[in-house]
């Protein structure tokens, strides 16, 4: 079945207090970042155990910042598609999604991460020179946001992913019914 876009905005179905306190005890509990993105990629509301150490705040700064977008607005589309959390590398570090929907219309998506989905030391060597190039950081600067960044399976990232999504989504159809209710008016 094949999602299409949905004209209502995050905030008209959604409680952003709510998602709010929800992204902080998931943050806190899985040391995972979190974000409610729009169907265009762009941090709507997120939550980061430390933003100044997360290579997504490094790429705001820089040029590459719209790659990151274009990956995670596909991202967010291949996972409606496919009806489940999609996993996709964004940069050198790797993300999950799970599509937010409202009357089977996508209108968000819950991304998780960056995470490292292997040993550290093999990603430090292999990943290394490449973070440094990109984002024109020191090797201290690198082994900073190596060392903050959470790392985990592919299935924990997974699970992590549609038990959010689940929650949100709940959320979201919640306010689907106030939402609806208003327009009829």
């Amino acid at each position: 079945m094949k999602k299409t876009l949905s004209q209502p905005l995050l905030k008209e179905v959604l409680n952003f207090a709510q998602v709010k306190e929800l992204f902080d005890s998931f943050v806190q509990l899985t040391k995972i970042d979190v974000s409610l993105v729009d169907v265009n990629g762009n941090e709507v509301i997120s939550n980061k155990l430390d933003k100044t150490k997360s290579i997504c705040f490094v790429a705001k700064k820089t040029p590459l910042i719209k790659a990151c977008l274009s990956h995670t607005s596909y991202a967010l589309f291949k996972s409606a598609e496919i009806g489940e959390p999609y996993t996709f590398k964004c940069g050198e570090m790797i993300r999950c999604i799970a599509p937010l929907l409202n009357d089977k219309k996508i209108i968000g998506g819950i991304a998780l991460g960056p995470v490292i989905l292997w040993d550290s030391t093999d990603f430090v060597s292999g990943e290394l020179s490449s973070l440094k190039e990109s984002f024109n950081l020191t090797e201290s600067e690198v082994k900073e946001v190596i060392n903050y960044t959470t790392k985990m399976s592919c299935e924990e990232m997974n699970h992590a992913a549609k038990l959010l999504s689940f929650i949100v989504g709940l959320l979201c159809k919640e306010d689907n019914e106030f939402y609806k209710q208003r327009n009829r008016i």
